[in-house]
């Protein structure tokens, strides 16, 4: 069935052989069925059926685990933005191949990516942690001085004008003299800046912020020439690029 191209006939086949426990051709069921659940996973890939892929990965790798199909289901739940689910299968990853430096530098993307998460949603000690993890993984991976927590985009239903707030957050143990938010409107299909706004939340006119002190920016701009997905809020803390929201 599976040579003919029925791919569904061929599963309810070899599960049959499976459940039997017995036969000549038992030895032969793990193999077959981690083939025809890659070959279901690639075609739903091909149509876009990411859930279905999710799932036939999820049998695969039940059967059959590797570095590659971890590191597959890792992608595609990133891209859903789930990065807990998706840094739990590249730590699986990793433990089947043997920490490669490659598969540990895309751990700690997705540990940066996941504290900054945490950290929007202010739970700042466990987001942090979260950071200092991916540096420990990839040096270059920064740890940023300061922190933003608590972060929401916020776009007007009536003027379509587009704002941010949140919090400054120190985790110390120095005082910051210093620091500018700047957030920016971005196309990507035309890689082009829409408009740019800043807030000095601290500088010569403003205390210092001590260890463990926040202090909250509200930034707003004009509206967004369209809301789907391809234009982003881009974060700056003190001119490097922090974190990048769609609208």
């Amino acid at each position: 069935s599976f040579n003919k191209g029925d791919t569904a006939q061929a599963l309810k086949c070899w599960e049959e052989v499976k459940s039997l426990g017995e036969g000549s051709r038992f030895n032969e069921c793990d193999t077959r069925l981690a083939t025809i659940f890659q070959k279901m996973a690639n075609d739903q890939l091909a149509k876009d059926d990411v859930q279905g892929a999710l799932t036939n990965l999820s049998n695969l790798s039940n059967i059959a685990p590797s570095p590659q199909t971890y590191e597959k289901v890792s992608d595609l739940y990133a891209k859903q933005g789930k990065y807990d689910l998706a840094t739990d299968q590249r730590r699986r990853a990793i433990k089947l191949g043997n920490g490669s430096r490659d598969l540990n530098r895309k751990l700690a993307g997705l540990l940066s990516k996941r504290g900054k998460e945490l950290l929007d949603k202010g739970d700042s000690e466990t987001g942090y942690a979260y950071l200092q993890q991916a540096q420990g993984l990839d040096h270059r991976v920064k740890v940023p001085t300061v922190a933003l927590r608590g972060i929401h985009v916020d776009v007007d239903g009536s003027s379509g004008a587009v704002g941010s707030a949140g919090e400054a957050w120190n985790p110390g143990p120095n005082a910051v003299a210093y620091l500018v938010v700047r957030t920016e409107l971005y196309d990507t299909k035309t890689s082009q800046s829409i408009w740019s706004r800043e807030q000095h939340v601290v500088d010569e006119f403003v205390a210092p912020l001590g260890p463990n002190e926040s202090r909250p920016f509200n930034i707003s701009g004009p509206a967004a020439p369209r809301q789907d997905g391809t234009v982003e809020l881009r974060v700056y803390l003190d001119g490097s690029l922090y974190k990048s929201y769609p609208i």
